[in-house]
């Protein structure tokens, strides 16, 4: 049983490792290929009536919930600002790297990463 569970908590970090990764380098090889301002079209098409308007709120709306999740995470008030502000700010990239920390911090306890302060001593 205790092998089942030191795989599922390795499991959970390769899974960060692998997502943060793929993140860095989408954005990376968009900000090399296109680098004017992200912020601009990302927000001017929500005042439209299309898909791609739909799918911006829908994103902003999910990266506002999750800053706020990320937020009562942290021990500290300070810090749980400060990482809710780059959560929206660089979105997947910071985002997918703070989950692979919260994950080695709390050596993949499944309840101490979702629902625990992951500054606490395990």
């Amino acid at each position: 049983m205790a092998n089942h569970s030191n795989r599922n908590k390795i499991s959970l970090v390769i899974f960060f490792i692998l997502i943060w990764g793929i993140m860095l380098v989408k954005t990376i090889l968009v900000s090399a290929y296109e680098p004017e301002s992200f912020f601009t079209p990302f927000y001017s098409v929500m005042l439209n009536d299309t898909w791609q308007s739909h799918f911006n709120i829908d994103l902003f709306l999910f990266t506002v919930a999750y800053a706020g999740w990320a937020m009562y995470k942290e021990k500290s008030i300070l810090g749980g600002i400060v990482i809710g502000i780059l959560s929206i700010l660089f979105g997947g990239v910071f985002a997918f790297l703070y989950l692979l920390i919260c994950a080695i911090r709390t050596k993949g306890n499944l309840y101490l990463f979702f629902n625990g302060k992951t500054n606490q001593k395990i």
